[in-house]
């Protein structure tokens, strides 16, 4: 009786313990905000992983890549850091559901929403249920870590939007990362994770971190005509799709209002020009608004609180191209902790860094960023105005004209500013001072990379203050635009005008310079039949006798020289020209002695002197060899290339004419192109006739580029046509000749 009521007793004890358990297991339920709050949204409450996308372009080899990465032991934890829109969840949802992470885990992928885990307590709550945790000691972490180390069978977690947790607003860092340490440390854990950022978290852990760039043009092309089918022959929409960056979220809104509102690109464009993210976030849902998004990480506490980080980010807004950091200075002077509001926009996932691997680091944000910036008027009017005064002062310290010593330099300092400044300096309100500065930007372009819409609008500013000085140097940067661009016909009506108002002008500072660079620019239009050569002759000796300046007078010499050689008078040519030469050499200019040297050599082969021809070019090339002048280097190697062809030297010939051909591509000449395409004709015309067709029917092509009203082109159309006849004939006549020995 005693044994028995004893094992009574003990099994009574047992259902005590174990009831106590329950208790337990249900006070810690009931204590869960799982069951406190039974709201569908709770962040506790356990969703279901989402489904990879549909519609997934542009990153399969990282797919590939990552789900290798989480299949081997000595890299099983990897960090996808980017800015919010990126696509760092659809790409984790498809490494998840690849081929190989499947094999290897199977069932036992776990999604961990972390958008909402504000603190370290929630991030626990977060991880019980997502990791469906069924032990309930009261310690959650240790319940976590016992039932992972329950069984070593491979587990993957995938913790998105680890951002939230990681910056939490109750609790502290040091708490997060200690939990996230120690879920990782069992080997069959691995640990995929997304975050807005631009390092991994916790540095006690080794992280593979992968850093998401925008996608490329053609994943973002059919990323939006799968959404917008009816768009595909739609001409506007890679305009579009480079305005927004390529960033997959901006480009899934935008197909999906595109389609919706039956619109063409061009109309989506405008609007996004106009009213920026505003058209992509109507949308009550946080998954289909654009600025909602951008908020995220714009109005985290951290970022608002750092006076440096805000005004950064409103500085490199206004910066479409971004900036270096050794030029953030010029751009932010009043930023009083550069090294901290890096950090911290770093952090935020809002700046991006380009060029890592190069000298050079440069800082921007994406474009939708900048346009969120600007049009919620999150850019401060005080910033807004530092920007501007910063842009004009960096274009006055960094102006000069080719010949200067320092040119080189300083053109490289605007070039890398390029795009900036344009942007801020063209639509600036008008005035003297900004005149000024938007005058020194186009003659630097003209110098470099001519471009039209940069002059007519310098011209349109001139005129609306209504001073003649500045409508005249307009005019000559607008007019030498054109002639560099092959609209010779536009480009002798401007300089025209220059002269006439230079007439009026000659006696103010800067004029008679300006009238000398007009005529050198008159002679090189090369539209003789409009302006006959004996006008042009007249024209420099009615201007010649008030120059007094020798940079001045050599550059009329060598106008002159050029107006000898349309007259087929060489040998006054050449000796103008060597007084030019002479001149430009003491004035240490090298850029105008080569430029004198080629119409030296010019004048030779019009003699047919050929080998004084070949002195006088290599002597050009050795004065521009160090000097970084595109142009001058294109048309020294142009004219090099055309001795040679003179001297019968095809191959080499050949050689300099395909080199310089790409150059002057680059540059935009459209004649001096076709000439060259032409010339290569010539080169194969002795041996190669197939070759040689090919060549002078690309030449007729680019021809036709320049317009049908263009005498220099009519006559170059009038020759190829000519050799591509002497060709055929001469397939069926081997007496005939082909007309090559052109000069152009």
């Amino acid at each position: 009786m005693q044994g028995l009521t004893q094992h009574v007793a003990d099994r009574v004890q047992q259902l005590h313990d174990r009831f106590d358990k329950l208790d337990t297991i249900l006070t810690t339920l009931n204590n869960s905000p799982v069951h406190r709050d039974p709201d569908p949204a709770s962040p506790t409450l356990r969703k279901r992983m989402p489904l990879k996308p549909r519609i997934f372009y542009g990153r399969t080899d990282l797919v590939e890549e990552i789900a290798h990465l989480l299949c081997s032991e000595r890299t099983s934890q990897v960090c996808i850091l980017g800015p919010g829109g990126m696509g760092k969840t659809s790409l984790a949802l498809t490494i998840v559901k690849s081929p190989i992470v499947q094999a290897l885990y199977g069932p036992r992928c776990f999604w961990v929403p972390c958008i909402e885990a504000a603190s370290p307590n929630l991030l626990l709550q977060l991880l019980y249920v997502h990791l469906r945790i069924i032990r309930a000691t009261g310690d959650t972490l240790n319940d976590i870590l016992s039932e992972l180390d329950s069984s070593k069978e491979p587990r993957l977690i995938l913790l998105d939007n680890f951002e939230t947790p990681w910056f939490p607003s109750n609790g502290t860092r040091q708490e997060v990362g200690d939990i996230l340490c120690r879920i990782s440390q069992p080997a069959h854990v691995a640990i995929l994770m997304t975050m807005r950022g631009g390092d991994p978290p916790c540095d006690d852990m080794v992280w593979q971190p992968k850093h998401l760039e925008a996608i490329d043009e053609e994943s973002s092309r059919y990323i939006f005509h799968e959404i917008y089918p009816q768009s595909k022959e739609d001409p506007g929409v890679d305009g579009l799709l480079a305005a927004l960056g390529r960033m997959p979220f901006a480009v899934t809104l935008m197909a999906k209002l595109g389609k919706k509102s039956r619109s063409l690109a061009k109309e989506l464009l405008a609007e996004w020009l106009h009213s920026g993210t505003e058209i992509i976030s109507n949308s009550n849902s946080t998954e289909d608004n654009m600025n909602r998004s951008i908020s995220l990480s714009v109005d985290r506490s951290f970022v608002q609180q750092d006076r440096s980080a805000i005004l950064l980010l409103e500085t490199l807004s206004l910066l479409p191209a971004g900036t270096s950091k050794a030029n953030l200075h010029w751009w932010a002077p009043n930023l009083k902790s550069r090294s901290s509001a890096i950090a911290t926009l770093s952090d935020a996932a809002l700046l991006m860094v380009g060029g890592v691997n190069s000298t050079e680091t440069t800082l921007f944000v994406l474009p939708v960023v900048q346009s969120f910036m600007s049009t919620t008027n999150r850019i401060r009017d005080t910033t807004s105005q530092a920007v501007q005064k910063a842009c004009c002062q960096y274009v006055l310290d960094h102006s000069g004209r080719y010949y200067e010593a320092d040119f080189n330099q300083k053109s490289k300092a605007l070039a890398a500013e390029d795009t900036n400044i344009q942007s801020i300096l063209l639509p600036m309100v008008v005035s003297e001072s900004v005149l000024k500065v938007l005058l020194h930007f186009t003659w630097y372009r003209f110098d470099t990379r001519p471009s039209i819409d940069i002059a007519k609008r310098t011209l349109d500013l001139a005129k609306s203050l209504g001073k003649d000085r500045y409508i005249a140097e307009a005019l000559c940067a607008l007019g030498g635009t054109y002639f560099r661009l092959s609209k010779d016909d536009l480009a002798m009506h401007s300089l025209s005008e220059v002269l006439q108002l230079s007439d009026k002008l000659i006696d103010e500072p800067g004029v008679s310079r300006l009238a000398a660079e007009c005529v050198s620019l008159l002679t090189d239009a090369r539209t003789d039949c409009e302006m006959p050569v004996d006008s042009t002759l007249s024209l420099i000796y009615h201007v010649q006798p008030k120059f007094s300046d020798d940079f001045d007078r050599a550059y009329v010499l060598k106008a002159l020289g050029l107006c000898f050689l349309w007259k087929s008078l060489y040998l006054e040519a050449i000796d103008v020209l060597d007084q030019a030469k002479v001149i430009f050499k003491r004035l240490k200019n090298p850029i105008d002695t080569a430029h004198s040297l080629i119409r030296i050599a010019r004048s030779y082969r019009g003699l047919a002197q050929f080998p004084q021809a070949l002195v006088a070019i290599e002597e050009a090339s050795s004065v521009i060899e160090d000097v970084n002048h595109p142009r001058m280097c294109a048309e020294t190697e142009c004219q090099h290339a055309r001795v040679l062809l003179a001297l019968g030297r095809y191959t080499e010939a050949r050689s300099k004419f395909e080199s310089c051909l790409q150059s002057f591509q680059r540059l935009g000449s459209l004649i001096t192109t076709g000439e060259i395409l032409e010339n290569i004709g010539d080169t194969y015309s002795q041996k190669d006739y197939q070759s040689a067709s090919m060549a002078y029917g690309a030449a007729v092509k680019k021809y036709l580029e320049v317009g049908p009203n263009s005498p220099i082109s009519k006559k170059g159309i009038e020759r190829c046509e000519q050799k591509i006849e002497a060709i055929r004939m001469k397939e069926q006549n081997s007496e005939v000749s082909l007309p090559i020995n052109q000069i152009f």
